[in-house]
């Protein structure tokens, strides 16, 4: 469900994002390129382009796959003339199959929390890339910082009755992230997205349990509410209701015990 709707997504702001990816290809004489972030354990190609899309036919992959997680995860420009001298990456498939051979990888911020995404140009033969390649990726990185900055106003302003597709729940999401354990839900407490600082405490599979979608799902919102997970943790669980009515919720260690 989340891939199909990202992959035939209409929003403005997807065919931006491939615009700019279709851009860096021209300017880089690049063979592909991608726009992406982290999102539980896939990263999301927010943009990409035309060549990208027909060489994967996706735009979600599995985080641990991608040259660029390791690009997001360093918070530091990649150039690997490459791939396949590289141990870290001589087996992962974008390399072993050809795909990418040539990288050139610039981190995307977000200003509460850092490196969340990566602007990436690939080749499928060697190359070395010059100072003047990596800037202009950097320019393109702060782009897209801005664009998804004015997108994230843009889903907070509008009307609460208006109901999000999920392109733009991740969006949203995007916008939301705090450095603390983090999670998003929509009306009927189903979970939208989940920063890695929560990870550490809680699975996916808890996330999305029952139990959860009760507890966060308790009124009234503006006071925090005791949660004790399966692992027998406690938490406090604080929830801020948006204006499009999802539910951002802090989860704080608590110092005492249920009942």
């Amino acid at each position: 469900m989340l891939e199909a709707n990202i992959q035939h997504a209409q929003a403005p702001l997807q065919a931006d994002l491939d615009q700019i990816a279709e851009d860096i290809v021209g300017h880089l004489k690049a063979d592909l390129a991608l726009l992406s972030f982290t999102h539980n354990t896939k990263l999301v190609s927010i943009g990409l382009s035309n060549s990208a899309w027909v060489a994967t036919g996706t735009r979600t992959h599995n985080a641990q796959d991608m040259i660029c997680m390791h690009t997001r995860d360093a918070d530091a420009p990649l150039r690997i003339p490459d791939t396949r001298k590289v141990p870290a990456f001589d087996m992962l498939n974008v390399v072993s199959s050809g795909l990418v051979i040539g990288y050139l990888g610039v981190p995307i911020h977000n200003a509460e929390v850092g490196a969340v995404g990566v602007v990436c140009a690939g080749m499928n033969a060697p190359r070395v890339w010059t100072d003047a390649e990596e800037n202009y990726l950097r320019a393109m990185s702060r782009t897209v910082e801005q664009i998804i900055l004015k997108e994230m106003y843009r889903i907070e302003s509008q009307d609460a009755n208006q109901v999000l597709n999920e392109y733009d729940q991740i969006i949203s999401a995007f916008s939301m992230v705090r450095a603390a354990p983090t999670s998003i839900h929509d009306h009927a407490g189903k979970l939208v997205f989940a920063n890695r600082a929560i990870s550490s405490f809680l699975s996916d599979a808890e996330l999305h349990s029952p139990e959860v979608m009760k507890t966060i799902l308790a009124p009234p919102y503006d006071r925090p509410v005791p949660y004790r997970s399966m692992g027998q943790q406690v938490f406090d669980v604080s929830r801020h209701l948006t204006s499009g009515n999802y539910l951002v919720c802090q989860w704080d260690p608590a110092k005492h015990q249920l009942n």
